[in-house]
């Protein structure tokens, strides 16, 4: 991380971002300073994940309500495929997704409202996509790397 004053264009600061004291550090009372901070994306990603950590729960956590997440999903949509199966009737197709309804339907309306946000969505639903398939694609490579 590099903080520059404005004016002078001298580096005020340049090192680890976990070392910047603020900018108020760097203020003199008898100059009105004004600065421009430049960071790495890396350095950016690691300010971001530290505050989500601040404000969301640690990683272990985030972890946790993931896979208790995907848990929920992986029984519900195993019961609804279960239940479509052997579905006769409309009616049949309707009370097959009723438990999923019930357990999640209110999720809906509470995105809806703003009540709830799903970081997809901020990040947008192909940027998403692309990071899933970057990841698995890389995983993957690493596994079949073991393999050899």
């Amino acid at each position: 991380m590099k903080l520059i004053n404005k004016k002078t264009r001298m580096i005020e600061f340049d090192g680890p971002h976990a070392q910047f004291r603020g900018i108020s550090a760097y203020t003199h009372a008898n100059n009105a300073s004004d600065f421009e901070i430049i960071m790495t994306p890396s350095e950016q990603r690691d300010i971001v994940r530290t505050d989500i950590e601040n404000h969301a729960g640690d990683y272990q956590t985030i972890l946790g309500t993931t896979a208790d997440t995907t848990q929920i999903l992986l029984y519900e949509i195993v019961k609804l495929c279960s239940a479509l199966n052997s579905a006769q009737s409309l009616d049949d197709v309707r009370k097959s997704a009723q438990s999923i309804n019930d357990k999640l339907g209110s999720i809906v309306a509470d995105v809806d409202a703003g009540t709830v946000k799903f970081a997809y969505i901020h990040k947008g639903q192909d940027t998403v996509i692309n990071e899933i398939k970057q990841r698995s694609t890389a995983v993957t490579d690493v596994l079949i790397q073991q393999e050899k």
